[in-house]
């Protein structure tokens, strides 16, 4: 199956694609988003997880962590 990067998916669907997502990558992370938080399309990730970037790169799926929503990739 083909992947394909958010920021190459159509302006519309965009947003709903990280939601649908969201919890996929709290699993990956074994973390969980703060309360009322969420994925922003250009924000790194260790952000919205409210970690600081030494944190995220301390991390052991900093890779993860440094993308910001736009990289991550999805099935097409």
């Amino acid at each position: 199956m083909k992947t394909i990067a958010i920021e190459d998916l159509p302006h519309a669907s965009r947003l709903a694609k990280l939601i649908e997502i969201t919890p996929v990558v709290e699993v990956m992370l074994e973390m969980n988003l703060p309360a009322g938080g969420r994925i922003f399309y250009g924000t790194p990730l260790y952000q919205s997880f409210g970690l600081t970037k030494r944190a995220a790169l301390q991390h052991s799926k900093s890779e993860l962590l440094l993308m910001r929503g736009c990289e991550l990739k999805v099935h097409a």
